[in-house]
């Protein structure tokens, strides 16, 4: 089955809806939802996911929950969507806590030219890995994340990079409260 997204303008309206690998081939705009997941409600451990070899983005680098919207689908459906997807092998289930709408970002980063609406929330799993997107998973306290984010780039995607500096800009320097 081929994966359908839609292309948006800079305003983020849809223009149109295309495969996926023709969004990447023109670099086409479109959209993706991103999902920072903690343990608990301190806020404090993150949960990373390392991409599987076989990613066509990215393979082997440490990343968020991260994923494109399907043709139709709004921010939050997506979001929802990829939990099931990444972290449940696709089983349909109840979320335990609300997914908090944090920011939106425009950005050009890991081949991909988007927008992307970042969502918070917790789920101290287990998790049921799905070995086609993840090979494993680990929490990692967020201040140590960042610390070893500029410390080692190269082991982490540009997009998680970015989104988590954001959300270290946002929440961690007292700007805002979590």
């Amino acid at each position: 089955m081929i994966e359908r997204i839609d292309v948006v303008d800079e305003q983020d309206r849809v223009i149109k809806s295309v495969s996926r690998k023709i969004a990447h081939q023109k670099e086409l705009r479109h959209r993706r939802s991103a999902v920072l997941i903690f343990k608990d409600d301190s806020f404090r451990q993150t949960l990373l996911q390392k991409r599987s070899r076989s990613k066509d983005i990215c393979p082997g680098k440490w990343a968020h929950l991260e994923g494109h919207l399907l043709s139709g689908e709004n921010y939050l459906q997506g979001a929802k969507r990829e939990i099931e997807e990444e972290m449940f092998r696709g089983k349909k289930i109840k979320l335990p806590h609300k997914l908090e709408r944090l920011f939106k970002i425009k950005c050009s980063l890991d081949q991909d030219k988007v927008f992307i609406t970042v969502y918070r929330t917790i789920l101290p799993g287990p998790f049921l890995l799905q070995k086609e997107e993840v090979s494993r998973y680990k929490f990692i306290d967020i201040k140590e994340l960042i610390k070893e984010m500029r410390s080692h780039p190269r082991k982490y995607t540009e997009t998680g990079r970015l989104l988590f500096n954001h959300y270290a800009e946002a929440f961690l320097h007292g700007k805002r409260k979590h």
